[in-house]
């Protein structure tokens, strides 16, 4: 391509979209019932919220004891361990801290404190956590929770309930959502007329007469811009 060919292809692209963006509609104000329309229409796919729960756990295991005398039955120690444990939560020792001395499980050096899960994901024996984060609010502390071989106590950091994103909060992004749309449903029409000029026609003059038409309208929008500023 020599530098009048690339020009030329430059000034086309120019016009081209020029003209484009007279299609588009840009200023119509967006009313409050298109934008609660949208957000009914798309939350489903971009604001949902999965319920999540975060807690800290203390993990007793009873066949983890190391017994002194062989007649010691490990789970009556570890009764007594899990009575113990939470008098002190009860009378405000630091749950972490507890949970990373006596705790058997397997964050126990993070104080007892795991990643935000899904309820629905907690396998057995940790299942039966996710019954129990139900029934207690964020900071509350649930056990003992018995099962065949753990007694857990759980402390609840985070809860979280299936729903949605409030529109308060994604407004903007639902704004954004409807202009977007807007402009690719004005593109698509055009897109479309321009196909159908093109069977009716052949392309080249279809080109040379879109190319002058946008000329012509480019050079009226300067003409009465100039003439504006001559009569102030």
């Amino acid at each position: 391509m020599d530098k009048n060919s690339f020009i030329e292809q430059q000034k086309r692209a120019i016009l081209i979209q020029s003209y484009r963006a007279t299609k588009i509609p840009y200023n119509r104000p967006v009313t409050y019932r298109e934008l609660m329309d949208c957000y009914d229409r798309i939350k489903d796919k971009y604001f949902a919220r999965a319920s999540k729960i975060r807690f800290r756990l203390i993990d007793i295991q009873p066949d983890k004891f190391k017994l002194q005398d062989p007649n010691d039955d490990p789970w009556q120690l570890a009764d007594k361990m899990v009575y113990e444990l939470m008098g002190l939560i009860k009378s405000g020792e630091d749950f972490g801290e507890l949970a990373k001395k006596y705790s058997h499980g397997d964050w126990r050096d993070f104080g007892g404190l795991w990643r935000a899960v899904q309820p629905s994901s907690l396998a057995e024996p940790y299942d039966i956590l996710a019954v129990e984060a139900e029934k207690i609010e964020q900071g509350e502390v649930a056990g003992p929770i018995v099962t065949k071989r753990h007694i857990f106590i759980m402390k609840l950091e985070e809860k979280q309930i299936a729903g949605y994103e409030p529109f308060e909060d994604v407004q903007e992004l639902v704004h954004e959502k409807i202009l977007l749309d807007r402009q690719n449903e004005a593109t698509e029409k055009l897109y479309a007329e321009i196909r159908w000029q093109v069977k009716l026609s052949k392309t080249d003059r279809f080109i040379d007469f879109c190319l002058e038409k946008i000329y012509r309208i480019s050079n009226a929008g300067t003409e009465i811009s100039g003439n504006e500023g001559r009569g102030q």
